[in-house]
């Protein structure tokens, strides 16, 4: 199956998936996590002391991208076990929220 056809292949409630859709779900996707990886940065400025901030900072950064490099194995071990585009984004949603809110928690610690 080739792309086109895979995107061509009715879904949930009788809707398709269109290319353009899929561009500006990516789209807006990279975007903020783009966004986000920058606003770390900053904000580990502000909770690691000076003495040790860019061994912090260097850290978090890896931790951040070894959980980008586990993020679609992770994801290619949800399709092996036969879940769907459609169901794998609601399965993954929680660690977002999860990272979400320990995002703010971290900016209003020391507040």
């Amino acid at each position: 199956m080739n792309v086109q056809q895979a995107l061509s292949r009715p879904r949930h409630a009788g809707g398709r998936v269109t290319f353009v859709g899929v561009a500006i779900v990516s789209g807006s996707a990279g975007l903020f996590i783009l966004s986000d990886t920058i606003l770390l940065y900053g904000l580990g400025t502000d909770i690691y002391p000076t003495s040790v901030r860019g061994t912090g900072v260097g850290w978090a950064t890896a931790v951040g991208r070894l959980g980008a490099i586990g993020g679609p194995l992770f994801a290619d071990g949800l399709f092996q076990l036969g879940l769907v585009a459609g169901t794998l984004l609601p399965a993954l949603a929680p660690f977002a929220v999860l990272g979400g809110i320990a995002a703010v928690y971290l900016a209003r610690k020391d507040r």
